[in-house]
């Protein structure tokens, strides 16, 4: 817990800073005030809502020690908030843009045979193994072209 709060108040420092160079009104200043969403992102993302949210009042306090509590509370409501809404939003179950999403088949079908599917004494001894799906099955059968494959050494087994 203590890892995340320290994420996020990093973050938050981070973005901020990139937010508060504006004052500067050079074209560099302007640009990075561009990336100052991104901090706030990525400890939503990395470290969990609860990292991001950190991120977004520690983001929103130092821009109004800084600048003053009114650009504070404008940072926070058209930059930080945003910023963490979104990747909450990425980070919720069923959200089609949540990472572990992408190792969902995307063909659910059975073997063609019970030999097909290796056993759990054959995923241990062998290297890693690797499952290729497609979309339509019908359509790849024409055109399918052997698989390359890499066989890795096993990790040893926890103890």
């Amino acid at each position: 817990m203590l890892n995340r709060i320290g994420m996020g108040i990093g973050a938050g420092l981070a973005s901020a800073l990139l937010f508060v160079v504006t004052v500067q009104g050079t074209a560099l200043a302007l640009a990075l005030a561009y990336l100052a969403p991104l901090p706030i992102m990525i400890a939503t993302l990395g470290w969990g809502v609860d990292a991001g949210l950190v991120a977004l009042c520690a983001a929103c306090a130092v821009v109004a020690g800084a600048i003053e509590v009114f650009s504070g509370v404008l940072f926070g409501l058209t930059v930080a908030l945003p910023a963490w809404g979104l990747a909450a939003f990425a980070c919720l179950r069923g959200s089609p843009w949540r990472l572990d999403s992408y190792r969902r088949p995307l063909v659910a079908s059975a073997p063609l045979r019970p030999s097909a599917a290796p056993s759990d004494s054959d995923r241990l001894c062998a290297g890693s193994v690797d499952i290729t799906s497609v979309r339509s099955p019908d359509a790849a059968h024409a055109r399918a072209v052997e698989a390359a494959t890499d066989v890795l050494p096993t990790p040893p087994l926890p103890v």
